[in-house]
């Protein structure tokens, strides 16, 4: 019932055998799903592909944004039926559809082609890569991800988000716009009129000092130095800094930093998590079974946040939901207005062998692969017992010496 629509937009086409579906280098406009036959795929370089029943076609370079036309041709073996959809018409389908939607709808098409994006905006595939990072000893970077993502969905203005869903004139014709893609993301291109929130327009008083504390909050435990793990350049750093010197808070504030983070995130973790095939095929396979209009959707950012401060109890006091949830808006979007009832404990993630942060961390956080995190007396405990025994050496090597340069002194 929630896709009738969707269903309707789809056009039937038969093929004949020999017959192209589409050709490389030709514009990526339509999505082809084989209904019936079955269809060859071939490109320059690479084995030629025969893609059966039930096989998505064209679904990169339709679904990426960056990418304008087909990477490879399409030619009918058998008589074929595909079912087919354009870009303009996908984008109409998930107008009025939660944003989760879209991401589980391309996630589920894309599979291994999949893009960063797909999975930090959706909150099964943001639960499995962060425990992957986790293993990896560093998860600043997609706490930074979600701090900000929540700041910036909070304070944005109601007039853009709706803007953003509406259809525009361009060069080309009629263009919907969206949020979902990689190239679409709300961090880029925003408009110079409302891209900053100066203190006399768009929020109350008591929303302008929220932000400004939350803001000031974020620079300061992550930009202000170099955090470690923080992969940001010095240029957006120097950028963020400056308008808040300048006092030019606004919900895009960190938007540089927020992509440097996309780019590093996207080069090396989330390659390995992909190569990785335990972690990547159990994703997959609960993204297969996942409802977004469910129960257990929730808010990616919040999915992130949560298993971090099971990880590092520090974080909690800074988490940004928990400084928004407080507060209610309803003049504007606000996805986390209100805090939900706190959910039952989750169990305790399984870690490799320990590991302790730099120091810019309160505390070292120290864990192994079948045990829960230590408590701050049991780290106490351990440091006492670990200089103990190096005071202990330490008097017995003296003592040796001692014994050593008094039979020297007799033998002279």
């Amino acid at each position: 019932k929630r896709f009738s629509t969707f269903a309707e937009r789809f056009r039937i086409n038969v093929f004949e055998p020999g017959k192209q579906i589409f050709r490389q280098g030709h514009p990526a406009d339509r999505l082809f799903l084989v209904a019936y036959g079955e269809v060859a795929l071939s490109e320059p370089g690479v084995d030629r592909d025969n893609k059966p029943k039930g096989s998505v076609l064209g679904g990169k370079d339709v679904l990426y944004d960056s990418v304008e036309l087909y990477s490879s041709t399409a030619e009918a073996v058998d008589r074929t039926i595909t079912l087919s959809i354009s870009k303009k018409e996908i984008d109409a389908c998930f107008k009025t559809h939660i944003p989760m939607a879209r991401m589980d709808f391309e996630l589920k098409l894309l599979l291994e082609n999949c893009r960063l994006n797909h999975v930090l905006e959706h909150s099964v595939g943001m639960k499995h890569f962060t425990k992957f990072v986790m293993t990896e000893q560093n998860h600043d970077m997609i706490e930074f991800w979600c701090q900000v993502r929540l700041f910036t969905k909070y304070f944005q203005p109601k007039e853009e988000v709706d803007s953003s869903l509406e259809e525009k004139e361009t060069k080309e014709g009629k263009e919907m716009k969206n949020h979902s893609g990689h190239d679409r993301k709300f961090t880029e291109k925003l408009d110079e009129k409302i891209a900053t929130v100066k203190p006399e327009s768009k929020l109350s008083d008591a929303d302008q000092k929220l932000m400004i504390d939350i803001a000031n909050s974020i620079y300061h435990r992550y930009l202000d130095q170099h955090f470690f793990g923080m992969e940001v350049r010095r240029s957006s750093r120097k950028s963020i800094k400056k308008r808040i010197a300048n006092k030019e808070y606004g919900y895009d504030m960190f938007a540089p930093a927020y992509q440097d983070i996309e780019k590093t995130l996207s080069v090396q973790p989330f390659l390995r998590f992909k190569r990785q095939q335990l972690w990547f095929k159990n994703m997959i396979d609960e993204v297969n079974t996942f409802d977004p209009y469910g129960s257990k959707s929730e808010d990616p950012a919040k999915v992130g946040l949560d298993l971090i401060c099971e990880y590092d109890k520090e974080n909690e006091q800074y988490r940004v939901d928990r400084m928004l949830g407080m507060k209610s808006r309803p003049d504007s979007l606000n996805p986390i207005a209100q805090v939900q009832e706190e959910k039952a404990e989750r169990k305790s993630i399984a870690k490799p062998k320990a590991v302790a942060f730099a120091a810019d961390k309160p505390k070292a956080v120290a864990f192994a692969s079948d045990k829960t995190i230590e408590t701050e007396k049991g780290q106490g405990e351990n440091c006492a017992g670990l200089e103990a025994n190096k005071l202990a050496k330490v008097k017995e090597l003296n003592v040796r010496n001692g014994i050593i340069e008094k039979k020297n002194n007799e033998e002279f």
